[in-house]
C-alpha cells in the first residue's frame, strides 16, 4: 500500500488539504513557471546583495549602509519589474 493511498484513505488526513492547502498547489498548471521566477527573484538577490559586500579594488570595503542600500535597491527593482507585468497583464482584455 503506497504512501498517497494511505493518506487518502485515512480518517486523520480527511480534511488535512483542505487545511495544508495542497490544492492550491497541485490544481495551477502554472506552477512551474512560480516556481522558476521565485528562483531566479531570489538568485539576483543573493548574487548582487553578495557582491556588494565584497571589495573590489585594494583596500576597498564596502560601508554598511551601501550593502544595505544595495539589498534595498534590489529588492524594489524586483518588486517594481513583478508590479509592472502584472499590471500590464490585468489590462489586455
Amino acid at each position: 500500500m503506497s504512501l498517497n493511498n494511505l493518506i487518502e484513505n485515512s480518517n486523520l488526513f480527511a480534511g488535512m488539504k483542505e487545511i495544508v492547502g495542497v490544492q492550491d498547489i497541485t490544481d495551477n498548471r502554472n506552477i512551474w513557471r512560480m516556481l522558476i521566477a521565485e528562483f531566479l527573484g531570489t538568485l539576483l538577490l543573493v548574487s548582487i546583495g553578495i557582491a556588494s559586500t565584497t571589495g573590489w579594488g585594494a583596500g576597498y570595503e564596502p560601508s554598511i549602509p551601501q550593502i544595505a542600500l544595495c539589498f534595498g535597491l534590489v529588492v524594489a527593482t524586483l518588486a517594481q519589474v513583478s508590479f509592472i507585468k502584472t499590471s500590464f497583464k490585468s489590462l489586455k482584455m
